[in-house]
């Protein structure tokens, strides 16, 4: 991929000169080209990494814990039993053609999400909200029935089906932000093209050219403008990572998303490399609706064939740990159950009870996977443990971002490659995506008595009761679900040591209205 033109280096560089002083231009990787970039209805960090410099929500993650913080609401409070939250805005957020941000915005944000007609895959992430996932499954049909009420311009109240103590958390993530209804209205799927997008946050959508960048410009109308300190962010989509690691080295990029597994040995004690701990899983998914995913005893064999420590040893070396389960650690007062481990022979025997003693028998599988290196190596290893431990062949197939999406989405694929990072510091986070309900479950399976363990688990108000239902509901999980834990992440990426507010948090979200160069 070329960077850019002769044109527009010049062009850039006139652009670093502005009311006489000089600015600078944070050049960020981000690794695919993103799908959209309207918050109801994108999924992936690689969208996410976007939206959230250009829109704001009630909420924002704080810089160092990862927890909620101010953003369009100055202040918040719940009531006794944390079943409403009544948020306060600030009255000098206004979108980018000035137009005042209220009450009104969130309604009919949220509204337009749980709409069953925008088919949002992240609407479930709402479904704590009083009537939610009814109106979302079409029982209901009046929205004035959802429980989100602007009682004046700057006063939104939310009732909840149940005690939510960590609704805060939630309203910082994307799919609550609110957006410009008269724009969305008028352009309707054109409305994020930079020549009709009316944003809240901290940056503008400057230019969008495709498959090369995303270039976003400082917000001047922002309620906080005067402490954004970078004028212009420009977002590659480079999904190679030693090309990125090449305009890095050329001063071309300021941050890379990621480094090679194969290259950290060689770059970790440089100045420039950082690794940090985050609230993200390395997995993959199992196809339920095809044969023999539709046996639990075929799933959990695979499983217990995988020697994931010898991944993260010899394929990752960043320090990422081994994965037996699907919440990460890092969750104050959580532990997962303990239930997989790495066990040959069991594997054997569960696969023989299962119909296919010695593999005999097991059809013709494919491993999908979006294009990378990094994921090609884990893939190749997969297939290769796969061979030994169980006589399984399966086949490799890799496919562009975009393409490897719908797939998944689709259920087009017999296992998949898949990440997660946590939305919010809860275990709720990773175990309502494998619910019925959920958009990002993509797996076919459903099980009744993990819903309604998530369900009760959700209304429970003391964090230790909660949590002791989020085990039971994780180990039912682990023993019948659709996935194969693989590793839990740490985030390795290059970063300009000139580059500060660039500090690691669980979530790995990094607002750029906090970066800045040092002088």
């Amino acid at each position: 991929m070329m960077y850019s033109s002769t044109c527009t280096l010049q062009r850039e560089e006139k652009e670093k000169k502005e009311h006489g002083k000089v600015s600078h231009i944070f050049r960020k990787g981000n690794g695919s080209e993103p799908q959209d970039l309207d918050p109801g209805i994108i999924t992936g960090n690689i969208e996410s990494q976007v939206v959230e410099n250009l829109f704001e929500g009630l909420t924002t993650p704080d810089l160092h814990t990862g927890l909620p913080s101010p953003g369009v609401a100055e202040s918040w409070k719940p009531n006794a039993d944390a079943t409403v939250f009544t948020f306060y805005l600030r009255k000098n957020a206004v979108w980018s053609n000035n137009d005042p941000v209220t009450a009104h915005d969130f309604v009919y944000a949220w509204r337009r999400v749980l709409n069953p007609k925008l088919a949002a895959e992240y609407a479930y992430i709402l479904f704590y909200i009083k009537n939610a996932q009814a109106f979302n499954s079409g029982k209901l049909n009046d929205p004035e029935m959802i429980g989100v009420k602007a009682l004046d311009d700057y006063t939104l109240q939310v009732q909840l089906e149940g005690p939510t103590p960590f609704f805060d958390q939630l309203t910082y993530f994307f799919t609550y932000d609110p957006v410009h209804k008269k724009t969305v209205e008028k352009y309707g799927r054109n409305w994020t093209k930079p020549e009709n997008i009316v944003t809240n946050g901290a940056f503008l959508l400057d230019r969008w050219l495709h498959q090369e960048r995303i270039v976003l410009k400082k917000n001047p109308t922002y309620w906080d403008a005067s402490n954004v300190k970078l004028t212009t962010v420009e977002l590659l989509p480079i999904e190679n990572l030693d090309t990125e690691q090449k305009l890095f080295a050329s001063g071309e990029l300021d941050y890379t998303k990621e480094v090679p597994d194969i290259r950290i040995p060689f770059l970790r004690k440089k100045p420039f490399f950082r690794s940090d701990p985050f609230l993200t899983i390395y997995m993959y998914r199992l196809n339920v609706t095809k044969k023999p995913f539709d046996n639990e005893k075929v799933r959990m064999a695979l499983k217990l064939a995988i020697d994931r420590k010898k991944i993260t040893d010899y394929i990752k070396k960043a320090g990422e740990l081994p994965a037996y389960s699907l919440v990460p650690p890092g969750i104050h007062g959580y532990t997962s159950p303990n239930v997989l481990e790495f066990d040959v022979k069991k594997a054997r025997a569960l696969l023989a009870e299962a119909g296919y003693p010695h593999g005999k028998g097991f059809p013709s599988l494919e491993i999908l996977y979006n294009t990378q290196l990094d994921h090609q190596r884990i893939a190749l290893a997969l297939q290769d443990m796969l061979r030994k431990n169980l006589n399984i062949e399966v086949k490799l197939f890799n496919q562009e971002w975009k393409v490897y999406l719908n797939n998944v989405k689709t259920l087009n694929y017999d296992i998949a490659r898949g990440g997660w990072i946590g939305d919010y510091i809860e275990p709720s986070a990773f175990l309502n995506i494998f619910t019925s309900k959920s958009g990002m479950n993509q797996t076919g399976w459903e099980n009744s008595e993990y819903d309604e363990l998530i369900k009760e688990a959700a209304a429970t108000v003391d964090t230790q009761v909660r949590y002791s239902l989020y085990q039971k509901a994780e180990e039912l999980l682990l023993e019948k679900g659709p996935f194969i834990p693989i590793y839990f992440y740490t985030r390795s990426y290059l970063l300009n040591p000139k580059i500060k507010g660039f500090l690691p948090n669980l979530l790995d979200m990094h607002l750029l209205k906090y970066v800045y160069f040092e002088e």
